[in-house]
């Protein structure tokens, strides 16, 4: 009577622990490929960002490649549920970072040096060296190709 008793608690408790306990990652997006998380899926476009910039034939190329990315990633995002919190912070800082950097005409590639010292500084003042945060790191990373594309 009593292992009856207890079974049916931990049955109770077991129905309303979350699925981060019980072994499921709750941010995969469960639409198209399974297993796949949402954070996963914006890694890949700003993986091909950087290959996208890398073969650009100019900057105006570059900067259509960085906003479709960043088109592409809002429109992922939407899509989705909310995701874990460590994933939704990475998200909304690479999002930001991104944003940081300048368009167009406002670019100037003489000041490489300087958007990366006011990312850095706004984003992770502790990482002048090497960057501590990884949103910030793939954004000094597109920021790096620019700067490359523009001194070509």
């Amino acid at each position: 009577m009593r292992t009856r008793f207890i079974f049916g608690i931990v049955m109770l408790l077991a129905f309303f622990i979350s699925p981060e306990l019980m072994g499921q990652n709750p941010s995969s997006s469960g639409e198209g490929s399974v297993g796949i998380s949402v954070r996963q899926e914006v890694d890949s476009e700003i993986f091909n960002l950087g290959k996208n910039i890398k073969a650009a034939k100019g900057r105006a190329k570059a900067f259509k490649a960085l906003e479709k990315t960043e088109t592409q990633v809002s429109a992922i995002r939407s899509k989705a549920p909310r995701q874990i919190e460590p994933d939704e912070i990475y998200m909304n800082m690479l999002k930001a970072t991104l944003k940081e950097i300048p368009r167009g005409k406002s670019f100037k590639p003489a000041d490489c040096e300087k958007y990366r010292s006011e990312i850095l500084a706004q984003y992770d003042p502790q990482g002048e060296e090497h960057p501590t945060s990884l949103a910030v790191e793939k954004t000094l990373d597109v920021l790096k190709g620019l700067c490359a594309l523009s001194k070509e």
